[in-house]
């Protein structure tokens, strides 16, 4: 006979849907042991600053338009004392009709202008052969065989159509990372120092070609802007007409009209190379140069974002009616990314989409590609750009051949000589890449790509690295990490990657981010689990009263069939057996044998 056993966890009690981090109620020894494993979880790269968490009641909001910028623009005014909870996040995405991103993109790359980010070692590669050969064709540049030559690499005509052709190319792929962000609820993010991933971004926004929406986040009074008289102008405009945020007042704003001489070259005349090229063209590549002083690059945040979260430093005024910001404070350095009181991370996955550059852009960009490639953090690495960009990019490349429909062959070149042997038909995709070399994988990316004379290259503890995080998840590396190749791939095959990883689950259940947003869905997690508990517990209680009622019809059967075949067969075969009482007994029952014929038929039949 089957045993029933009450389910575990039966006691549980209730657990709060709402919004607040509030646990379950009634149990203080379950409550505390969720609120000790919820904090174990937090690491220091992920943790929300130390400061005073912001209510929704002390955020300001103006509704504005730029003049030559399409589209209205939010701002949120947010004290730089305070830090945004992903609660208050929420209810402002609420109120401007946004649902809450899935993801963040961020760029990863440098300065340097779009049509520069070739150089002589990248236009050697083998992925640039037939981009070459092409447009040495178009130009009447004959070549002899398929070595591309030095003076070809010099020929200044030749290198700017190169140079052109990539800047299309690449604005192609940001184009097909804004489309797939789109329709994913993905949302961009800058801050006060962006890069030519916003520059590449911008051609199309420009041509009404993306509805990616767009965020920024910096400091109001950050250096940069309140040195320039025009955009600390405008901060005070944009400011002074801000109200107390509300959902009513976000609904009935009528835009404040911003005038946009701050990026008329025609008028503003601060920056020589602007007021000649504009956007076409500029020869710095880093903020520490003197040709970007004036550029309005670094006068503003990026005009072109949706949603601009702007801290800013009150005006300590005792018994003021409403804050107001200090127009004498200035942030302690120039673009100061520090200074905005705002994790991407704490509220969504933030994707790294890396450009790679003739410098080095922002320090540490092999660092932080390589920490969110361990951490399973999305990253999408635009291959055929120089430096780290095409090495990583090479690498991942050549790891993700154990997935390739053929990966004997496809792999052959990077395993291991002693292991490469033991490797049947039968093997699956782990076994590959337990084969795998790392010393032959740098070794073929440093063949693609020489990286001599950078100091962020490619090195042999870097591929080792990066086959112990594969080892550990190569699901999450599969889903999370991609490369798209802007020179040969179609927008089609490029999006199928991008979607995979805007839409892994593997890329939402981050074990480094901890914060708000994710102890709010441990606690429904929580929640859920204790209504299957309570389900489980129902149905067990169900299905023991439903087997006792069984066993119960089935003894009252066996009864009174016996009882009805004594009644019949007492007189044939022991009759006076039983006594007088015996005979009482059978005349009784002979009175309700049709009782008895009615119930041994219904009981089986209930049963």
């Amino acid at each position: 006979m089957m045993k029933f056993s009450p389910p575990r966890n039966s006691g549980l009690t209730g657990i709060s849907e709402d919004s607040s981090p509030g646990l379950v109620g009634g149990n203080a020894h379950f409550n505390e042991e969720v609120r000790r494993k919820l904090k174990s979880s937090q690491t220091f790269e992920t943790a929300q600053p130390s400061a005073k968490l912001a209510r929704y009641a002390d955020l300001r909001y103006t509704k504005f338009t730029i003049n030559g910028f399409p589209g209205e623009k939010h701002a949120v005014f947010v004290p730089d004392n305070l830090t945004l909870s992903p609660h208050v996040f929420e209810q402002i995405c609420l109120a401007l009709d946004k649902e809450m991103p899935s993801m963040f993109l961020k760029g990863v790359s440098s300065l340097c202008h779009p049509t520069k980010l070739s150089t002589a070692q990248l236009r050697k590669c083998p992925g640039f052969s037939p981009l070459m050969s092409d447009v040495r064709n178009s130009l009447g540049i004959k070549q002899k065989g398929n070595q591309i030559q030095d003076s070809d690499i010099s020929n200044k005509r030749l290198v700017d159509v190169v140079d052109h052709y990539l800047e299309k190319k690449l604005a192609s792929s940001i184009s097909s990372i804004a489309l797939a962000a789109s329709r994913t609820n993905v949302w961009t993010f800058s801050g006060p120092q962006i890069s030519n991933f916003e520059l590449l971004l911008q051609q199309h926004i420009e041509n009404g070609e993306t509805d990616a929406f767009r965020m920024v986040a910096v400091h109001m009074q950050d250096k940069a802007y309140m040195e320039s008289t025009t955009a600390r102008q405008l901060m005070k405009d944009l400011f002074d007409n801000s109200q107390v945020i509300s959902n009513e007042v976000v609904d009935s704003f009528r835009p404040l009209l911003l005038q946009g001489d701050l990026w008329d070259p025609t008028i503003n005349k601060a920056n020589p190379e602007f007021a000649e090229h504009g956007y076409e063209f500029w020869s710095f590549d880093s903020l520490d140069q003197k040709m970007i002083n004036g550029h309005p690059i670094t006068q503003w945040p990026w005009p072109h974002a949706d949603l601009f979260v702007l801290f800013y430093r009150e005006e300590n005024i005792r018994g003021a009616a409403e804050a107001e910001a200090d127009w004498e404070f200035a942030t302690e350095h120039w673009l100061d990314e520090e200074a905005a009181n705002f994790l991407p991370q704490a509220f969504a996955p933030t994707c790294s989409v890396c450009i790679g550059s003739p410098t080095l852009g922002q320090s540490g960009m092999k660092r932080q590609l390589l920490q969110n490639i361990t951490r399973a953090c999305p990253v999408v690495i635009i291959d055929n750009t120089s430096s780290i960009g095409k090495q990583l990019g090479t690498a991942v490349q050549d790891i993700r051949n154990i997935w390739d429909a053929a990966p004997h062959t496809a792999c052959r070149p990077f395993l291991d000589d002693g292991r490469a042997s033991s490797l049947g038909h039968s093997c699956i995709p782990l076994d590959f890449l337990q084969a795998l070399s790392a010393a032959k994988i740098l070794q073929h990316a440093e063949q693609v790509f020489t990286a001599s004379g950078t100091d962020d290259k490619l090195t042999l503890s870097d591929v080792v690295v990066l086959l112990d995080a594969v080892k550990r998840r190569p699901q999450a590396f599969r889903e999370t990490v991609c490369v798209v190749d802007p020179l040969t791939e179609s927008a089609h095959g490029a999006m199928k990657k991008l979607m995979t990883v805007f839409t892994s689950t593997q890329a939402c259940a981050l074990e480094s981010v901890s914060s708000e947003l994710q102890r709010k869905l441990a606690m429904r997690a929580w929640d859920l689990h204790l209504r299957l508990a309570r389900s489980a517990l129902h149905m067990w209680r169900v299905a023991v009263f439903l087997l006792a009622s069984i066993a119960l019809l089935l003894l009252a059967c066996t009864i009174f069939a016996i009882l009805r075949l004594w009644c019949e067969l007492r007189d044939v075969l022991a009759p006076g057996s039983g006594g007088e009482l015996g005979t009482r007994i059978g005349e009784w029952l002979s009175n309700y044998k049709t009782v008895l014929d009615v119930f041994s038929v219904a009981a089986p039949v209930i049963v």
